[in-house]
């Protein structure tokens, strides 16, 4: 048990936003690699919703595995304090969206991106935040200096 104990102090230390991100990464990751696995579950993409059956028949399955793959890690490497992170965390959008247009470019999967303009403002919107609080605060700073 003292173990969980210290793993659980050692997330009560972090930074509040850093614990909503380990939080965030790890339950979003979970659940992405879930989706593609319940035979009940849609999933929403561009301005599509698609069945399980579509899911695995455009690949957008794969697509939806990859992301949460990517997102358990990026939830580990904030918990363990890994500095290669942050600059993943900065341009996570384009990371996120690249899986679903490898799917809709090889495999006519429906395009993901309903509108470029939204999604080029929202990202560099999220870069900004994203650079002002993981490099700019020094909560922070400090988190990932103090490598596991």
């Amino acid at each position: 048990m003292e173990p969980l104990s210290q793993l659980k102090r050692r997330f009560f230390a972090m930074p509040w936003l850093l614990r909503i991100l380990v939080a965030a990464g790890l339950s979003i990751g979970l659940a992405f690699c879930l989706v593609p696995l319940a035979p009940k579950a849609s999933f929403g993409l561009g301005e599509r919703q698609l069945t399980y059956q579509e899911l695995w028949q455009t690949r957008v399955a794969l697509a939806v595995i990859a992301v949460g793959v990517l997102m358990l890690v990026v939830g580990v490497a904030v918990f363990l304090r890994k500095g290669w992170v942050r600059p993943l965390l900065v341009v996570l959008p384009v990371v996120q969206l690249l899986p679903f247009l490898v799917v809709h470019w090889a495999f006519g999967a429906p395009n993901p991106v309903s509108s470029p303009v939204f999604f080029a403002v929202s990202t560099a919107i999220w870069a900004v935040f994203a650079v002002a609080y993981l490099f700019g605060t020094r909560s922070s700073r400090e988190h990932f200096a103090n490598a596991a």
